[in-house]
């Protein structure tokens, strides 16, 4: 009988802890408490001040001004009192409102996944009805149908899932920061605590959940497993607390949601801005300022980029999933996703190449958007495209790395950890890789130029297989370790090759498989006929001397980014294939910078 899938059933409903009721009642006791206040308010600055001079009374002289500055701190303090009571008054009401929508979204999702559940219960015993029998195609191709709706319908159902997860979570954080911004009289701290908030009671506990007296740094001797576990573990409030008073523990820490990892980046953004401007606001050493601009000039580019992003999508998410203003000697890094990396089940992770630094962390922005659109157009409805500069490639005074494999080789290895990392906080999640319905994640690495042998070494011999769904290979110079696209361990069908004709960069790998060899230094020619990969047109585009179309791949209106599109959406049998080229191909190629290949094509179309 042909295989038919029955959906894996959907997951538990997220729990939405706390009571609607008694925060209202909350509310309700900080407005009489803050009414009462009030009165002492007007006591302190009308009847306790009413019988001096100034005010129309009969007393003045030292005593009566030493009396007046003595009523005035508590007459401020009071009105301080009053100002915090009240907006936790109104903090606890919304969190209370938000969290009766919550519990309403729980019970309509609940229903959903008990309705879910029992129509994959009835569909799997029609499924069984027809073991052993010969089932009529119309037949098959209404069960198969049914299979792909029932997926499509967990897929959602796990997507709105986790997304109540997240709001319940950030109403939690909300309300706890409301109240740590409440800044006034040392008597809103003793609240804070009362109210169940002490930020280093609960740092001390979510700590001791790694073990007895860990430290924030311990957070790093992590593997990312072990990260992701004790993340799950710790409850809504030992979060926040982590998140308030060690952001930079967490915002590079594999394993980690990345709506974790984006709220922490963001604060050590901010951190950066504000301690730089302060630097450069004082007289200063003429080191200390300038490199507190450099910091500023990084830090305010990966912010305007952020902006520019959701500008351009304002209906998309986008999140600071990596951020080191400092990394690579001063470099820099920084991951920038279009789209929710914690729930898209597309995702594409783009490594760039040779003069990649922090500073051209908008370009590379520019192009994650541009995949995102064209994916969504070929038919993505739950996509995250990943602008990844999160290794020391060759630029400024390193330039010379280029003709070399070390810098790709150190750069596959901090790739491999992080793609591995950002799965095993989705396997955490509940929306990781998985087979048939269980399967919430199809990940596509997608490498350009120096990039190329940086995912080749990150997937040397097969260290992402279990990761990564696709791999695509665009301008490349040679692919490092890897000598075939089954050597990926994906598939060679999986593997997927641009290379403009006349792209001066794809000319120089080695036709033969053998990485030692061709003009790059740096590995085979993926677009050869011996390498096996899946080789896509990708002509067009804006040229530059002397490097021709190397960087138009991702150029709108172009073929190549069509192309990308299909493959990050799952459709790579749709691509236009374009010949491979032979081994006198590439060594022609090298020397003409024309690639009889492509001109074989054009002759035959």
């Amino acid at each position: 009988m042909p295989t038919i899938e029955i959906p894996a059933p959907p997951a538990p409903t997220a729990e939405v802890e706390g009571s609607p009721s008694d925060a209202d009642a909350m509310a309700t006791r900080l407005t009489t408490v803050a009414n009462a206040t009030e009165g002492q308010q007007d006591f302190a600055t009308g009847s306790a001040i009413s019988g001096i001079g100034d005010d129309g009374g009969p007393w003045s002289g030292l005593g009566a001004g030493a009396y007046r500055g003595a009523v005035a701190p508590f007459a401020a303090d009071t009105s301080t009192a009053y100002t915090g009571l009240i907006r936790g008054a109104q903090a606890v009401r919304a969190y209370g409102d938000t969290l009766t929508d919550l519990k309403q979204t729980r019970q309509e999702l609940d229903d959903r996944r008990g309705s879910l559940a029992q129509a994959i219960n009835v569909f799997a015993g029609e499924v069984s009805s027809w073991e052993g029998k010969e089932i009529p195609a119309a037949t098959l191709a209404g069960l198969q149908e049914r299979s792909s709706e029932l997926q499509r319908q967990v897929q959602t159902y796990t997507d709105d899932n986790h997304r109540l997860t997240t709001s319940t979570e950030t109403n939690e954080r909300t309300f706890v920061s409301a109240l740590a911004s409440y800044t006034g009289v040392s008597a809103s701290n003793r609240a804070m605590v009362a109210s169940g908030y002490d930020p280093s009671a609960l740092t001390r506990s979510g700590l001791d959940k790694i073990a007895r007296g860990a430290h924030p740094e311990d957070i790093d001797g992590l593997s990312a497993e072990r990260r992701a576990q004790w993340w799950a573990g710790l409850t809504p409030a030992e979060k926040e607390a982590a998140l308030q008073e060690f952001p930079e523990y967490l915002g590079n820490g594999d394993g980690l949601p990345a709506s974790v990892r984006n709220d922490a980046n963001l604060q050590n953004l901010d951190r950066d801005i504000a301690q730089s401007n302060a630097v450069t606001a004082v007289p200063n050493t003429p080191k200390a300022i300038g490199d507190a601009q450099r910091t500023l000039e990084k830090a305010d580019g990966v912010r305007s980029a952020i902006r520019n992003a959701q500008r351009d999508t304002p209906d998309v998410p986008v999140q600071l999933y990596g951020y080191d203003a400092g990394a690579f000697g001063g470099d820099g890094k920084a991951i920038v996703s279009i789209g929710d990396l914690d729930t898209a089940h597309d995702v594409a992770w783009n490594v760039p190449g040779m003069t990649t630094d922090i500073s051209k962390i908008g370009g590379n922005v520019d192009s994650a958007r541009d995949l995102y659109a064209q994916a969504t157009k070929s038919g993505s409805t739950s996509l995250a495209s990943v602008a990844w500069i999160g290794y020391d490639a060759p630029s400024g005074t390193d330039m010379g790395a280029v003709a070399a494999p070390g810098a790709a080789r150190d750069g596959g290895a901090l790739l491999a950890s992080d793609i591995q990392g950002f799965t095993a906080a989705r396997d955490q999640l509940g929306t990781g890789q998985g087979t048939g319905g269980s399967d919430h994640l199809a990940l596509s690495l997608i490498g350009h130029s120096y990039g190329t042998p940086t995912v080749g070494w990150a997937g040397d011999n097969g260290r992402l297989a279990g990761d990564v769904d696709t791999v695509t290979l665009l301008g490349s110079p040679g692919t490092g370790g890897v000598t075939s696209a089954e050597e990926f361990g994906v598939g060679a069908k999986n593997v997927y090759v641009g290379s403009a004709a006349n792209d001066f960069v794809g000319h120089l790998g080695s036709p033969n498989g053998v990485s030692s060899l061709g003009m790059s230094g740096l590995g085979s020619d993926p677009a050869t006929t011996n390498y096996g990969a899946e080789r896509f047109i990708a002509e067009g585009g804006d040229a530059t001397f002397p490097i021709g179309d190397h960087n138009s791949y991702y150029q709108r209106g172009t073929e190549s980014l069509e192309n990308l599109g299909k493959i990050v959406a799952g459709h790579g049998d749709d691509i236009t294939h374009e010949y491979r080229r032979s081994g006198w191909d590439v060594l022609e190629g090298a020397v003409t910078q024309q690639d009889p290949a492509v001109e074989s094509r054009k002759d035959n179309e």
